[in-house]
């Protein structure tokens, strides 16, 4: 079919959806390996880039897996923020108001619980749903600072991506 679109393959998979997994893939990779050198680094020394990912490689598949799930549990943090704000905006019953506000609960216990089985992982060297279990045992009692850490964090970050927007706009002008 010559009339193909320069955003769409053969089977209807935009290009765009294709290119992303590479980057988000080597992501990964780089991520599980610095969190590996982190983890390892003082009990072993000098190490070579290639050393670094030969050892780390053989966690991929769980690290990926954990990558994954967690990227899902934001589905209903998004999903109840979107009923919430269409409930509230609208002025429909407050048993929508509800509903979101429940979801995004869910949604950030389970995020808190998880927060740390990316690091179980490779420390631990167990497979993706026992990290999973072992993250959940090390947050509860901590979920309260964590959650703060977090909101702290994210806070810091909009302020950095905020003062770079705007120094980035006085350059254009």
């Amino acid at each position: 079919n010559a009339a193909i679109t320069a955003d769409q393959s053969q089977s209807g998979i935009s290009y765009i959806g294709d290119i992303t997994l590479l980057p988000y893939a080597a992501g990964i990779f780089v991520l599980l390996a610095l969190i590996w050198t982190v983890d390892k680094a003082p009990t072993t020394g000098k190490l070579k880039v290639s050393e670094i990912y030969n050892a780390s490689s053989g966690r991929y598949l769980p690290f990926l897996t954990i990558a994954l799930l967690q990227s899902i549990l934001v589905v209903p943090l998004i999903f109840g923020a979107f009923i919430t704000l269409i409930a509230v905006s609208s002025g429909l019953t407050i048993w929508l108001v509800v509903l979101g506000a429940v979801l995004i609960l869910i949604a950030l216990i389970l995020m808190l619980w998880y927060s740390q089985s990316l690091y179980v992982v490779l420390a631990e060297k167990v497979t993706s749903f026992r990290a999973m279990a072992i993250s959940r045992r090390l947050v509860i009692g901590r979920m309260g600072s964590l959650l703060l850490d977090y909101v702290l964090f994210g806070v810091v970050m909009l302020l950095i991506v905020v003062a770079a927007s705007e120094g980035i706009g006085h350059f254009k002008s």
